[in-house]
């Protein structure tokens, strides 16, 4: 039996402007979300394929957002499994924590470690919940890429509730997240999230080409 074509929703990097008015961080920003929705969007334009949202607002919150919502599985009987996805482009280096402390290199750095994901959890919990929705919320994701050419490392970086990857780790690895066909149940309770307003398109044989190479409710689940 054929499974269906995937989706992909809403504009990567489409709202970085709207917390920033630094150009070389808003074109480094953008760069970074585009460059993982290029790894996402494959996956969910083929048969099987699971659904990628760009840009989603946390509900409840004011105005923060998630760069990528994956929603996979939940077609078969099992809860369909959501990952929460932050695109980051720093600049080359080891990044690494130490107790509550970050550092680039020799050199601390204060505002390496992302919090929106911690506190996007429970608010996607509350939201689906609300909903009816039955889901998991898989460990979110920080995928972070060199804004510069040169090494960049994130293996010791800790960050409260998601997994720091360098961009080439994840585009190696990211088949191993399972993608499936999504719940629609679930993407249906999602795109009213969606920053750019997009709506799923009618269902098609092909996919269209891209111009740019939990049990009740969303438990959180760290798989």
């Amino acid at each position: 039996m054929t499974k269906p074509i995937g989706q992909v929703l809403g504009t990567p990097g489409g709202t970085i402007g709207d917390v920033t008015t630094d150009a070389g961080r808003i074109q480094n920003g953008a760069r970074g979300e585009r460059l993982t929705a290029a790894v996402l969007d494959p996956l969910a334009l083929r048969e099987g394929g699971w659904t990628a949202l760009h840009d989603v607002t946390v509900p409840g919150s004011r105005g923060a957002n998630v760069d990528h919502v994956v929603v996979t599985g939940g077609t078969g009987g099992a809860p369909g499994r959501i990952i929460l996805i932050d695109s980051k482009a720093w600049l080359p280096a080891r990044y690494w924590s130490l107790g509550r402390f970050e550092f680039a290199g020799l050199r601390p750095t204060a505002h390496r470690r992302p919090r929106t994901l911690d506190m996007a959890v429970d608010k996607f919990v509350a939201y689906l919940d609300q909903r009816g929705v039955d889901s998991l919320i898989a460990m979110p994701l920080v995928v972070v890429w060199p804004s510069h050419p040169g090494a960049l490392s994130v293996a010791r970086l800790r960050i409260s509730r998601a997994l720091a990857i360098t961009g080439d780790d994840f585009a190696a690895n990211v088949e191993e997240l399972n993608p499936e066909p999504a719940d629609p149940a679930i993407v249906a309770a999602l795109v009213p999230l969606l920053k750019d307003g997009s709506q799923p398109a009618p269902r098609t044989a092909t996919p269209r080409p891209r111009c740019e190479p939990i049990q009740r409710t969303a438990p959180y689940s760290p798989v």
